[in-house]
Parts: structure tokens; C-alpha cells; sequence
């Protein structure tokens, strides 16, 4: 083993961190996703419950909901992207890995100080003991003189930086591609198509919507077979807020500006034209986000849209065909790729 691993050997190596009781329930709600390679769930709970002393003396911890997904790379290494939710503490975190045994020792480090940041460890024996043969006399007697050194870990750990792996909380782009539904913008309901490009903290969003809706045709009642068709193409600017995650469930809430263009044609009159608008607005939506895999979500979305400007649309020999509403309403619903 190498890089920073064999000091993370050392350093939680005790026998008293297996000491705390098996009937003890670890508040500890863990997901393990990726090949078969590297399973790790059960393994990694285990190492969690030797590397933390019993936490009765300091009451029980808060629950932390963990979600551990891992990726072959080359060189026989491991990508492993850990999310961790707790009353005090949420966060992502990318780990690289020399092997899997390393990726399950370091989510088991994290995991272990959110549990109990006063937990003290030793540096006598391995963190999860080998079978093996008895050692010799002579080797018993020097193994008891040695002297233990307690290291205590005072708060959790926000990176892990070593030639065996890294730990880094960053940003990460995402594209999305939506069906969308809309009443009020246009004469009658309509549905459209959304493309998304943005990119994501733990807590935060930011994203570009371009949102094109099918054409659709306004008769006038006055007058059979005359009236109007429109196209229609909008882009939102989103500032989104994680309010609520759990697990691999989120709940957006997102605001942001609308730049919207019309087009319209008339037909069926003595002197047919066609009309183009720009107008702005503000949309506020709601929406909830659920992560199936590496990278990829589902996210289903209700939004209401407020135009600044109410365009209306006269043709000639008919008048007023059309205005906009004063409050129109959307749903979305469709995948998203993190890269």
C-alpha cells in the first residue's frame, strides 16, 4: 500500500476500536452502488463500527444517510463519489482510489468522524485484523512493549490529499433533456421540448433552459376559418437551492428571468401578415430531483411564469386574436447527466 494509506493504517489501528458494543445500532443509513468488483456496503459498515468508540458517553449522534457510488478507472484504480447527509453536515465528495479496499477505508473515515468527532484511535494494530498464524515468543513480548500512541480527531475531515487518493468537494456540470407542458403562454395548452445545460454544488444550481413549443393555431370566433398560428421559443436563467435532501431524493426551489419570442401568421383574411414579439418575465418553480445511478436523475418540475409585458396580437380585418395570460403554468418532467 501506498501514498497516504499506510499512515491511515497506522493511525486507526487500536484493538479498542472494536470494542464498541455488536448490539449497538450505528445511526448510520449507507448505500453502496457499483460492480461487483467493488461491493462494499457490509465491509464498510464494519469498519465504521471498529473505528468509533462507543458514542454513549456523549449521547446519541445525529443519523447520517450516506450514498457511496463507484467507477472502474484506469491503472486499477477506483472513482468513488460519496454524498453525506446529516443534521450538521452535508456535503459531496470525489474520491480516487488505488483499490477498493482503500475507497471502503476512506468512506469509512468520513463516516466514522461525522458519527463521533471526539473518537480517539491507536496505532498498534491494523484497522481490520488479518488471519494468521501465531506470532513467535519473541515477537509477543516486543509486540506488548511497544507503546501505543493515541491520536484524537477533533472534526471531520473536509479533504483526504495523498499519492493513494484524493478527496475534493467541487462542482459538477449537468445537461438535461425535458418534456414540458404549458397553459397560458399560448391560445391553448401546449407542449414542448427543454434542454438544460448547468452546472451543481451540494447545495446550489445555476442553469440555462432553452424551451421550444409546438405551433398551434387561434380561430377567430367571428369569422370561420380565419385567425392565427404561432411559434413560440423561451430561455429561463435558473438560480436554484437544494431546501431538502435525503438520501437520493432532492427538493429544489429555483427563481430566475424568462426572455420569450412569439411569432404569428393570419390566415384567412383579404390581407394575411405575421407579427414577431420579444418579451421578458420572472418564474419561480418547485421541483423534485431523484438520483438513480452514477450521474443520472430524474427530475419532475411545477413553474409559474409572470410576463413583465402582455403581448397582444391584432391581425387586420380580425382585431385582437390574442393576449397573454397575466400568470401561466408549466410542468417538466425528463433525465439528467451529470459530467
Amino acid at each position: 500500500m501506498r501514498g497516504c494509506f499506510p499512515w491511515l493504517v497506522g493511525l486507526f489501528s487500536a484493538p479498542a476500536l472494536a470494542q464498541v458494543p455488536e448490539q449497538a445500532s450505528l445511526p448510520v443509513d449507507l448505500t453502496w452502488q457499483g460492480p461487483e468488483a467493488c461491493s462494499g456496503a457490509s465491509q464498510t459498515l464494519t469498519q465504521i463500527r471498529q473505528m468509533c468508540r462507543s458514542f454513549g458517553a456523549s449521547g446519541t449522534p445525529a443519523r447520517v444517510t450516506v450514498s457511496v457510488q463507484v467507477q472502474p478507472q484506469d491503472q486499477g484504480r477506483w472513482a468513488v463519489h460519496v454524498t453525506t447527509i446529516s443534521s450538521e453536515l452535508t456535503g459531496d465528495r470525489l474520491l480516487v482510489a488505488d483499490s477498493c479496499d482503500e475507497a471502503r477505508r476512506a468512506v469509512a473515515l468520513l463516516v466514522a468522524l461525522m458519527i463521533n468527532p471526539n473518537a480517539h484511535f491507536t496505532t498498534s494494530e491494523p484497522l481490520v485484523q488479518p488471519a494468521a498464524p501465531k506470532a513467535p515468543d519473541h515477537e509477543a513480548a516486543a509486540q506488548t512493549q511497544r507503546e501505543e500512541k493515541p491520536v484524537a480527531a477533533t472534526q471531520p475531515p473536509t479533504s483526504l490529499k495523498g499519492d493513494g487518493i484524493a478527496a475534493r468537494t467541487m462542482p459538477r456540470g449537468f445537461v438535461g433533456a425535458h418534456l414540458v407542458a404549458d397553459e397560458g403562454t399560448l391560445p391553448a395548452v401546449s407542449v414542448g421540448g427543454r434542454l438544460a445545460l448547468g452546472v451543481e454544488g451540494s447545495l446550489w444550481a445555476l442553469a440555462a433552459r432553452v424551451n421550444a413549443w409546438a405551433r398551434q393555431s387561434a380561430d377567430f370566433g367571428g369569422l370561420p376559418g380565419a385567425g392565427a398560428r404561432f411559434s413560440s421559443y423561451d430561455v429561463e436563467l435558473a438560480a436554484c437551492g437544494f431546501a431538502v435532501r435525503k438520501g437520493n431524493a432532492a427538493l429544489q426551489l429555483c427563481l430566475g428571468p424568462q426572455l420569450h419570442a412569439f411569432h404569428a401568421s393570419s390566415y384567412g383574411v383579404s390581407s394575411p401578415g405575421s407579427a414577431s414579439k420579444l418579451t421578458w418575465g420572472a418564474f419561480g418553480e418547485v421541483a423534485l430531483r431523484y438520483r438513480f445511478g452514477r450521474g443520472i436523475s430524474l427530475r419532475v418540475g411545477l413553474e409559474g411564469l409572470v410576463p413583465l409585458q402582455r403581448p397582444k396580437f391584432v391581425v387586420e380585418d380580425l382585431g385582437q386574436v390574442f393576449q397573454q395570460r397575466s400568470v401561466a403554468e408549466r410542468v417538466c418532467l425528463g433525465p439528467e447527466l451529470e459530467f
